[in-house]
């Protein structure tokens, strides 16, 4: 799908898929918002774009935020005049066993992995009907969305073993 001459925000365009699609976009001569959480990298895929020759701004969000997606979404139509696709990417695992968990640390993932692919669909749906251009939304994940990983813990046996 190419995306020529449009305005994209990428979330979680600061690393991984999210910033080989905010380069991929950019290739294809698109105007990328990186959006991201951590204002380092986002900013190194700005510098990587605009060094490619590509035209990028970086805007930091929390996507778990719907007034911070609201505002990213604003950002990218008032800088280059219009916006076309939300590409939602940005994601966050709990990072430890799931005996491990706290409720904080489910309630992050959820707010970050759910409400924040939901806040940008609507933040953009509402802005792309206001704007009279239509658009287009595309929500992604890694492969962990299709798959478990194992990740057990070195006090607690995965299953117990009958003798």
């Amino acid at each position: 799908m190419k995306f020529n001459k449009q305005v994209a925000i990428i979330t979680g365009g600061g690393s991984g898929i999210g910033r080989e699609r905010s380069l991929k976009f950019a290739q294809e001569g698109t105007k990328v918002v990186v959006a991201d959480y951590n204002e380092v990298t986002g900013l190194e895929t700005v510098e990587m774009i605009r060094t490619a020759g590509g035209e990028a701004a970086f805007k930091q969000v929390d996507v778990g935020d719907f007034k911070q997606v609201e505002e990213v979404v604003e950002f990218a139509a008032s800088t280059y005049g219009c916006l076309d696709v939300i590409f939602n990417n940005a994601g966050t695992g709990a990072g430890s066993p799931l005996l491990e968990h706290t409720p904080e640390i489910y309630r992050r993932v959820t707010r970050i992995n759910q409400d924040g692919f939901y806040y940008g669909i609507l933040a953009v749906a509402r802005k792309m009907q206001e704007l009279g251009n239509g658009g287009t939304i595309i929500n992604t994940a890694s492969v962990m969305a299709y798959m478990a990983n194992a990740v057990p813990s070195a006090t607690m046996p995965l299953r117990q073993q009958s003798s």
